[in-house]
């Protein structure tokens, strides 16, 4: 980021890929509710971790995308049981990949833009993604019959500003660009929750039945992914502990 100046609005995947404990906030069923995630301490300990300075840039806030859920085509899943043997559609991203796999799902790789054609062809049972791509993409017309709201992994966008330049801001200027950058997370959330509301009216409509499901009973299958997390070497168990009792303490 050292070539630029300006803010950037960076996907969590591109900071998933910078570091795997930011990972860990966000996948594993680590969350069901807007409230935990968002009075996780990011603007303390997130902000002020390595992973914005290793990057070059200082992260200025988070703005809400939603969270992920599954479909497919074969079973309406209300149990943790009911996944296994599916084959699901994951990104090649590890906490997605291992999350279901914990489920007992059998997971598939498959780049986004070849997603519809899987589905089409049958060649995956189902996929897993925020609302919003659910309705957008129309996947009830790829026999998406069934959208269980899993709330596996919570999903923002990062605005960064190059760490250098920031540093060279007065006082005056840092705390105008958090405050908008405040504001616009704010109207972010009340939109991203509007919005999912009326998607899901909406996917009901298209014929797709939603199912809710105690999150709890999916939270209970999750260890198998935080251990596959320790045993590649992407987090320490060191990490696993201290993201736990972050997320615990936000709980409160």
């Amino acid at each position: 980021m050292d070539d630029y100046n300006f803010l950037y609005k960076f996907h969590t995947s591109v900071w998933r890929i910078l570091s795997h404990f930011y990972t860990l906030f966000q996948g594993g069923q680590t969350h069901h509710e807007e409230e935990s995630f968002l009075n996780t301490p990011f603007t303390g300990y997130g902000r002020n971790h390595a992973l914005w300075l290793r990057a070059g840039g200082h992260d200025v806030g988070s703005w809400e995308y939603g969270f992920r859920s599954l479909t497919n085509s074969k079973v309406p899943v209300e149990h943790p049981d009911q996944v296994k043997g599916l084959l699901i559609r994951t990104p090649s991203e590890q906490q997605l990949i291992f999350c279901m796999e914990a489920l007992g799902a059998n997971v598939q790789q498959v780049a986004f833009s070849e997603l519809i054609p899987a589905l089409k062809q049958k060649t995956v049972d189902g996929q897993e993604n925020p609302i919003s791509t659910i309705y957008n993409n129309s996947l009830w017309e790829c026999e998406q019959k069934y959208l269980t709201l899993t709330k596996h992994e919570w999903e923002s966008m990062n605005l960064c500003i190059n760490n250098k330049f920031w540093e060279k801001l007065t006082d005056g200027q840092r705390e105008a660009i958090e405050k908008a950058s405040a504001e616009a997370s704010a109207f972010m959330r009340q939109t991203v929750q509007d919005s999912e509301a009326d998607y899901l009216e909406k996917l009901a409509a298209e014929g797709m039945e939603i199912i809710e499901v105690d999150i709890d009973e999916f939270r209970e299958n999750m260890q198998y992914a935080y251990d596959k997390m320790v045993s590649t070497g992407a987090v320490t168990q060191e990490q696993v502990d201290r993201m736990m009792e972050i997320v615990e303490n936000a709980r409160q």
